[in-house]
């Protein structure tokens, strides 16, 4: 009875640590990187087995499983990511079989493995011979991620984006001022035609004008001095 309730507990104790960080390792893989991200997954992984092989308690083991292989181990929320953009949408269902069909295998296997390695090595430490298995497992991704993963996080796209951004809020910011502008602009333009007007009425209006306006004086005073009484003569002759 004891056995299978520890059975129970002790798988029920990952899944619980995952609960927490599944949306933290999403960020992190968008900010840090997919690759960073993915590798430390793997590190905790090689680490909680190595660790859960030398507990000796049921706290101690249940702790282990929920930090270390459950909570920093963002393995589900990774995959789809380096998945996807790894392999492309139109490699990506194959990619998917080959990685449950690898997950069947260590499904099967691995409680075989546990039942035949278990106590291998003395009563101590009765866990830790399949521990060492699956650090080992571990241990081998950590290597295979490093040297073949390569980092998927589109910086290019964002960057692209931030830049968008601010030439929009630069463009926002000008356009008061250069709205500011434009109504100097047609005020000016304004004042200097009324200026312009005002400067073409005025010659027009000058020497040329006042020459026009003597001589007609003049004419008329010298039609009035060749023919003095030419009002009264035709007065007068209108009279006989």
């Amino acid at each position: 009875d004891t056995a299978g309730f520890v059975a129970g507990l002790l798988p029920t104790a990952v899944l619980f640590g995952r609960l927490f960080t599944s949306i933290l390792w999403g960020h992190a893989a968008d900010r840090c990187g997919r690759r960073p991200s993915m590798i430390a997954s793997m590190v905790a992984v090689t680490l909680g087995n190595v660790c859960f092989g030398l507990t000796t308690s049921l706290p101690a083991a249940l702790a282990v499983r929920f930090l270390l292989i459950g909570a920093l181990n963002g393995w589900v929320t990774l995959m789809g990511l380096c998945v996807l953009e790894c392999a492309g949408e139109a490699m990506q269902p194959v990619v998917w079989s080959y990685v449950f069909a690898t997950g069947s295998v260590v499904a099967l296997l691995g409680p075989a493995i546990g039942g035949w390695t278990y106590a291998a090595l003395g009563p101590r430490f009765p866990a830790l011979p399949p521990s060492l298995v699956g650090g080992a497992i571990g241990a081998t991704a950590v290597a295979v991620n490093v040297a073949w993963l390569p980092e998927t996080k589109p910086r290019a796209a964002s960057s692209s984006a931030s830049a968008a951004t601010a030439s929009s809020s630069a463009i926002r910011a000008a356009s008061p001022a250069a709205a500011a502008s434009s109504s100097t602009l047609r005020a000016a333009s304004t004042s200097f035609s009324a200026a312009a007007a005002s400067s073409s009425y005025s010659s027009r209006e000058g020497p040329a004008g006042k020459a026009n306006k003597a001589d007609a004086g003049g004419g008329a005073r010298t039609r009035l001095a060749t023919h003095p009484g030419g009002g009264g003569e035709g007065g007068g002759e209108g009279s006989g």
